[in-house]
Formats: C-alpha cells, structure tokens, sequence
C-alpha cells in the first residue's frame, strides 16, 4: 500500500467517526429528554394513585394513612411505589385527620389533600 492509499484511508476513518459522533451529539439529548418525561409521567401517575389511596383509605378507616405502608391495603397489586428516577420511596404523610401531604422524592409535584401541584397555575 503506497502512503498516499494509507492517508486516504485513514480520512476517510476519521470522518466516518466525526459522523457517528455528530449523529450521537444530536440523538443522546433527545433520548434523554424523552426518558425524563417518561418518568416524570410515571412519577405523577404513581402519585395520583396513591391520592387515590388516601381517598379510600379515609372512606374505610375515616382518617388520611399517615404513611405509605398503611395505604398498601388499598393500593393496585404489582405497582411499585417509589421514583422513577431515583428508586426512593414517595413521602406520604397525613397532616391531620383531615388533609394529607404525598410529594415526590424528586421534585415531580406534589398532591396535597387532592389538590394536585402539577395541574395548577
């Protein structure tokens, strides 16, 4: 192979590369702004459902569960109840016998005594 092929070859190595590594530049963030997404729907639907939860939590037992074990009764089987993000559990607490606080670990809203932080403004 005479030096001329081998630097021709090797041009056209490295830009074969700057391509891939330009393709990648431009998909990677947008995979992950998907992904974030994903889990911040994730998140909020976990917390409407244990809103769910405390409602009827309250209707069998007439007060808020104060933590995430005593809803287990009356959450859906197979769900797993933590952050999407983190894998840490949501913060379920009842404030009084009459409001509760349930709030992602990750920031992703909260839901106090039905009033749902994502859907106001």
């Amino acid at each position: 192979m005479r030096e001329s092929e081998r630097g021709s070859v090797f041009l056209r190595i490295l830009i074969v590369i700057l391509s891939v590594a330009v393709v990648l530049s431009v998909l990677i963030p947008q995979f992950k702004e998907k992904r974030e997404k994903e889990e911040l729907a994730l998140s909020r639907m976990r917390m409407s459902l244990l809103a769910e939860a405390q409602e009827a939590h309250l209707k069998a037992k007439g007060v808020y569960a104060s933590d995430l074990d005593s809803l287990r009764a009356f959450l859906p089987q197979g769900e797993d109840f933590v952050s999407p993000t983190s894998g840490a559990p949501f913060q379920v607490s009842a404030v009084d016998s009459i409001s509760y606080i349930i709030q992602s670990p990750d920031g992703h809203g909260l839901i106090r005594t039905g009033r749902i932080s994502w859907e106001e403004k």
